[in-house]
């Protein structure tokens, strides 16, 4: 008999399940998890019109419109216009789109910057480069 109150507590040990893995605190019920938060919208531009150029048959020019739909005012370091597997790349040094405002800016293309043809505003995409304090 002594045995077996010896065994006894080791038999019960080994049968117990065991102790629940730790993990993070329960969320109260009724309440969803905390949402991420919403990444900031960014500035965008589009091509909106293409026209002749008033200097020269031979050239186009493209209406862009900036948009900042951000909350805080954006610098426009530079944007490429991209059409039809062309592309041209304009630098800027004084554009800000103010939060919540649009711009717009007209761009002269020519022959050498590639299809004027084939440059419509559906074609055309624009790729903005800017700053906007973050």
């Amino acid at each position: 008999m002594p045995r077996l109150a010896l065994l006894l507590p080791l038999v019960l040990l080994a049968c117990s399940p065991a102790a629940p893995a730790a993990s993070s605190p329960p969320v109260p019920m009724g309440e969803p998890p905390p949402a991420a938060a919403p990444a900031e919208e960014r500035p965008s531009a589009r091509v909106t019109a293409v026209a002749g150029s008033r200097d020269n048959e031979a050239n186009a020019r493209a209406k862009i419109i900036f948009t900042n739909p951000a909350k805080r005012a954006c610098r426009v370091l530079g944007y490429t216009l991209v059409w039809a597997r062309n592309k041209k790349r304009i630098t800027l040094q004084d554009l800000t789109l103010p939060p919540g405002e649009t711009r717009e800016r007209w761009i002269k293309v020519n022959p050498d910057d590639g299809d004027i043809a084939a440059l419509t505003p559906e074609s055309g995409q624009v790729e903005l480069e800017t700053d906007c304090g973050h």
